[in-house]
């Protein structure tokens, strides 16, 4: 029981985790819902040792907007933020320290858009780490080049994306949005659309996932009390709990 004394630590808003590198440093990153400046930045966990880390993650943002959301690479060296404010940057897992933020060069990329203009809401990396992935509020989804930290794409959507899934088992992205809808995009033919979920859910779309290994199926989870799965080749809803 709290009894009205802060821990520290306002609730997890968002988390991920590497398990290649929890034996040789902390592995997992949070994000936390606070309207306290130093409760909201983003924290690294160890798994193996079921403990927070002392190293804090340094961000050159981080003292401008609270962060909204993270993601951690397959291989655990990198760590990426994403911020109220729309930007997003990326750190060392093992160090902490900021690796650079994520720009656009407008003298190549002017047909993609600038960045984020409104809260980044999800962020994923293929298996890679050449592709990122991030979902905003701003009703797009921007494809970056990771090593170069630059944009390469934007994809605009009728409403704002709430939630983002990358699959690296096949560069397929999922993201929910404020309709009730869900959507996959293809990363290696360009954010293609390849299946389109209207009515998804009869509220608020909190999460959502592949099936593993196979990734047949979708499974998301909702504020009306359900858990529903799709299958992805028909685009049909197969189960409901």
């Amino acid at each position: 029981m709290n009894d009205g004394v802060s821990t520290g630590h306002g609730p997890v808003r968002q988390f991920d985790f590497s398990q290649y590198r929890e034996r040789d440093w902390q592995n997992v990153l949070t994000c936390h819902e606070s309207a306290n400046a130093d409760e909201s930045r983003p924290f690294l966990w160890s798994y193996a040792n079921h403990t927070i880390s002392k190293i804090p993650v340094k961000s050159t943002q981080i003292n401008s907007s609270p962060v909204t959301s993270v993601a951690v690479s397959q291989c655990g060296n990198f760590g990426i933020l994403g911020f109220q404010n729309g930007v997003i940057s990326k750190f060392s897992m093992q160090t902490g320290k900021d690796k650079g933020v994520f720009t656009v060069d407008m003298s190549k990329y002017a047909s993609s858009g600038g960045p984020h203009t409104d809260e980044v809401t999800g962020l994923g990396l293929d298996v890679l780490n050449r592709y990122m992935v991030s979902c905003s509020l701003d009703k797009t989804i921007k494809l970056w080049d990771f090593y170069r930290t630059k944009l390469s794409m934007t994809y605009t959507h009728s409403h704002p994306i709430d939630n983002l899934f990358y699959n690296r088992q096949n560069d397929l992205v999922a993201f929910s949005s404020s309709e009730l809808s869900i959507s996959i995009l293809n990363v290696k033919t360009g954010l293609k659309k390849v299946r389109y979920f209207p009515n998804a859910a009869s509220n608020k779309i909190t999460d959502i996932c592949f099936s593993q290994p196979d990734a047949k199926w979708l499974i998301c989870s909702s504020m009306d009390k359900c858990i529903r799965v799709w299958d992805i080749v028909t685009g049909s809803l197969i189960d409901w709990v």
